[in-house]
């Protein structure tokens, strides 16, 4: 406590707390106005907090519309163990079932040389050529690749049965290993790569020692071939293709195979929708919406009925945003068809109250009806109507979806999207890419069969694309957040800065208070000691007339 020592000591003066007194006068002063700036900033920095969570539950809708967009939801499977089958691209896996039988499997050449008396027993030296190829007819007769034969191994003279398989080894295409037959003595086995022309021819160069030269087929691998490279061979709807491995991923577009065992009757490969994991994903996109949706509802209540008011209250930016939301949820979404798709038909409505219900048996019916539809909340689409006809690009940003007509005049060439022409490239399958060079789906390509006179061209900004853009809008430093953040927190800076101002003004006017009252003091402490002289002259005078 601050103790006025000059009040204390001087016993003659007004007797006041002249320290208290101009510190009183001082908060009586600027005290209100403080506290107008204080609660100024308060509401500020309750406000700016509301948009700060608002702004992370929005940044979180965003990511989870993200995480739904790469869920897949469509399953692909096989009817038979026979065939594996994995999705490597959705957009390309097929909608109709394809019949796959698997005559026969890629198998790898297997050589085996007999007669070594163990691994780390020393050979005599030599050079020895590998070549990759196939052999084929009877006596067969190899056909080397040029591109990956001739390689020379200079073994030298004491290398043991391990170093030679491990030379062999660092071949590409190449494994070899030494194996205990059993029976005392030692095999180098010796395994190509699958499929037919994957298959090896050992060389020894003249002048080899009696264990490399032992290693040479040259003529005919029969004595030492206890398997032959061969090419998987399978039909796709009765079509008979090989393929030199048993790992397939140019058969079936999107759909990498697999081929385990041999099939006695085809079986079916085919992509269905997965039901269960597109409800899922849709559940968690509505929750998310619901609470983007109850946080905006929470801080922008006017408090009725004796309710607290929400931190944003009266915010007409925040209103703003809400009623952009309902729209865009409420709204339908073109491009996906020959008319707009509403969420309704997807079994998500907005109730009453503003929150959003998910009924999950209506999106089933819908989803296994028409799987497509689910693209027009999680993904933009770019599709035509007529066979023939696929496309290379997205449309940009600001593309405006729905339905264009595609026209060519089957005589010139001549191509036209929605009116604008278009520029033709010819490719080497045959077809036509004509590029988009103007208009609304400026930047894609329409990639046309011979033949292909006419289509509609679809274009779908998915809901998820739709809010992705609405939330980085509002965000930016521009948006209506944004700003707003902007506002708030010049306002508490410029707050902030006013109250070290008044305190500082405050601190001054209490100092001069307190040096006028001590002036004031001292005037006080004179006239009352003048006072009391005049008193005593009085006094004295009196008792000498007594």
């Amino acid at each position: 406590m601050t103790v006025d020592i000059l009040s204390r000591l001087n016993t003659g003066g007004s007797g006041l707390d002249l320290v208290s007194l101009s510190r009183d006068l001082a908060e009586a002063t600027y005290a209100p106005r403080q506290g107008l700036v204080s609660a100024r900033i308060d509401r500020a920095e309750v406000s700016l907090s509301a948009l700060d969570r608002v702004s992370a539950q929005m940044a979180q809708l965003s990511e989870t519309l993200g995480i739904a967009g790469r869920i897949e939801t469509r399953q692909v499977s096989s009817s038979q163990a026979g065939v594996g089958v994995t999705m490597t691209d959705p957009a390309l896996a097929p909608d109709v079932p394809v019949e796959i039988e698997v005559l026969s499997l890629a198998q790898s050449q297997v050589l085996e040389f007999r007669g070594f008396a163990g691994p780390d027993a020393p050979l005599g030296g030599g050079a020895l050529i590998v070549d990759i190829g196939s052999w084929t007819g009877e006596p067969p007769v190899f056909s080397a690749d040029p591109a990956r034969s001739g390689a020379r191994l200079e073994i030298p003279a004491g290398a043991t049965l391990q170093e030679v398989a491990e030379t062999l080894s660092q071949l590409e295409g190449v494994t070899a290993r030494p194996l205990a037959v059993g029976d005392g003595t030692w095999s180098l086995g010796v395994v190509s790569e699958t499929g037919a022309a994957n298959a090896l021819r050992f060389t020894a160069d003249a002048g080899a020692s009696a264990d490399i030269a032992a290693l040479d087929f040259s003529a005919d691998p029969t004595a030492v071939e206890r398997r032959i490279a061969v090419n998987a061979l399978v039909t796709v709807d009765g079509i008979p293709v090989g393929r030199p491995t048993n790992r397939i991923d140019d058969l079936v577009p999107g759909l990498s195979l697999t081929l385990n065992d041999l099939t006695t009757t085809p079986s079916l490969v085919q992509v269905r929708p997965d039901t269960e994991t597109a409800t899922q994903v849709m559940q968690g996109v509505v929750e998310e919406l619901n609470a983007l949706k109850s946080l905006m509802r929470q801080v922008t209540a006017r408090g009725i009925d004796g309710a607290e008011p929400g931190e944003l209250a009266g915010d007409a930016a925040m209103q703003s945003l809400a009623r952009e939301l309902d729209g865009m949820l409420a709204g339908g979404l073109p491009g996906f068809g020959d008319r707009p798709v509403f969420l309704a038909e997807l079994g998500i409505r907005t109730e009453r109250d503003g929150t959003l219900s998910f009924d999950s048996d209506a999106f089933e019916a819908a989803f296994e009806a028409d799987p497509s539809r689910l693209a027009s909340v999680l993904e933009d689409t770019l599709s035509g109507t007529g066979p023939g006809v696929a496309f290379a690009g997205m449309p940009g940003p600001d593309a405006t979806p729905g339905r264009y007509d595609f026209r060519r005049d089957a005589a010139t060439g001549e191509a036209w999207l929605g009116g604008i022409a278009l520029t033709p490239r010819p490719l080497e399958d045959g077809r036509t890419a004509y590029a988009v060079p103007s208009g609304p789906l400026s930047g894609i390509e329409v990639i046309v069969e011979d033949g292909v006179t006419a289509s509609s061209v679809d274009f779908g900004r998915s809901l998820a694309s739709r809010l992705s853009d609405w939330i980085d809008a509002a965000s930016a430093g521009d948006g209506a957040i944004g700003r707003r953040q902007s506002q708030l927190s010049d306002e508490i800076f410029a707050g902030s800065e006013t109250l070290e101002t008044l305190s500082g003004q405050a601190e001054d006017y209490e100092s001069r208070m307190r040096t006028r009252f001590t002036e004031m003091e001292r005037i006080i402490t004179q006239l009352n000691a003048t006072g009391d002289y005049i008193q005593n002259l009085i006094d004295g005078f009196n008792a000498q007339n007594n």
